[in-house]
């Protein structure tokens, strides 16, 4: 039988707030440090935490140094801390240019996260790496003792290097590909308003000259326009009332959750262009 839990979230987004009470005993509704932890450990008579987790968020940190020392003094003695974040070395392979965003402002190599905690109380004693977000280390420390696992080496220049290949390469293909398509009439929309996309449109070329509108989920975005490319945000709904030639997917990593979801559109003849890690079209039962 599990044991019983008591969690403590941390969001500062007021939009948030509900979500995050409804999720979690006790919240922290700023960005998260040792400070504001320890309010709520002392209002609530709580003992320091076994487990902290940071999620999806890791990348974004303006002060990492302070914030890992803060995990590894905020942690009990037997507590562990867990990461979870994108490879650069992934991102890399899989071309995934749309992760250079404004957002995130580190992108750590292996031998860079192993300094980085060790330099402040915690050693690595575990890493996987899954499909997250088209690939992604999760990180398990706990307080320094012997030094953390031994990890691979990666040749990061030359990483880097044939990223900035590929990306170009990748980039002329699909615009090609683009501009023959509307040439012959066809109409292309975006899936997915993302973030990461903004990176890709404005790299590409990509506006809403080309690109009229971008089908979203969420209902917040519908009505606004994408950064930089003023492409019209609808909802999805909308768009396959539409029923546009090709969908143009930025956010690829969810790629098997989209066919699922445009399944009776690709059977009408629709396609996803998709252009990572390499440009394809799909197409039903591809």
């Amino acid at each position: 039988k599990r044991k019983k839990f008591k969690t403590i979230g941390c969001e500062p987004a007021k939009n948030l707030q509900k979500l995050l009470k409804k999720n979690c005993d006790f919240s922290i509704k700023n960005f998260w440090s040792k400070i504001e932890l320890d309010k709520v450990l002392l209002k609530n008579q709580l003992k320091k935490p076994k487990i902290i987790t940071a999620i999806g968020m890791f990348y974004d940190l303006e002060k990492p140094n302070k914030f890992i020392k803060d995990a590894a003094d905020s942690l009990d003695k037997d507590g562990i801390f867990i990461a979870q974040l994108m490879c650069l070395k992934t991102m890399m392979r899989m071309n995934d240019l749309g992760n250079i965003c404004h957002e995130h402002i580190e992108f750590y190599s292996l031998k860079s996260l192993k300094f980085l905690f060790e330099k402040n109380g915690l050693e690595i004693f575990r890493l996987e790496e899954n499909d997250i977000n088209g690939g992604s280390y999760r990180i398990y420390c706990r307080k320094f003792n012997r030094g953390s696992i031994k990890l691979k080496n990666e040749n990061v220049q030359k990483l880097m290097k044939d990223f900035v290949k590929r990306v170009k390469i990748n980039k002329k293909v699909t615009i090609n590909f683009i501009n023959k398509e509307i040439r012959q009439g066809k109409k292309i929309f975006l899936y997915g308003a993302s973030t990461k996309g903004n990176t890709v449109l404005q790299y590409y070329g990509l506006n809403h000259d080309k690109i009229p509108f971008a089908a979203e989920r969420s209902p917040e975005k519908w009505g606004k326009y994408t950064i930089g490319t003023g492409i019209k945000i609808i909802s999805e709904k909308m768009a396959r009332n539409i029923n546009p030639d090709y969908f143009f997917v930025t956010p690829w990593g969810f790629i098997k959750e989209f066919i699922e979801r445009e399944r009776k559109w690709l059977k009408k003849g629709g396609s996803f262009i998709v252009p990572f890690p390499k440009f394809k079209l799909i197409k039903f039962n591809e």
